[in-house]
């Protein structure tokens, strides 16, 4: 069994993905009804509680990465199409993001 080697585009995709996962747990519309449902089990009042996670990019970012890097066991790759279409969709989301600011990322 030879160990799996990543290249630097692999983890350029990796990296947007986790960014375009990390933004649908925590700002999306879209994923809002599944935040309500899981504030009303886990209050986000808590600042150090599992409903503080989705409030946190930093905290769900962590949670993104490792669901990310996950699919590339073996058991896990046939979910490579849904990391490629996140990592797609987050150019646009973050080509958005500097749009609305008057001084770019700066």
């Amino acid at each position: 069994m030879t160990p799996q080697t990543h290249t630097a585009l692999s983890l350029a995709v990796d990296a947007l993905a986790a960014q375009r996962l990390t933004r649908l747990m925590v700002e999306d519309v879209i994923t809002e009804p599944l935040r309500d449902k899981w504030w009303s089990y886990f209050p986000a009042e808590e600042r150090h509680g599992p409903g503080f996670v989705p409030t946190c990019p930093h905290c769900s970012g962590i949670y993104a990465a490792f669901a990310i890097t996950a699919t590339h066991a073996k058991p896990l790759r046939f979910l490579r199409p849904v990391v490629y279409a996140l990592a797609l969709a987050s150019v646009p989301s973050l080509v958005a993001d500097y749009a609305r600011k008057p001084d770019g990322w700066g």
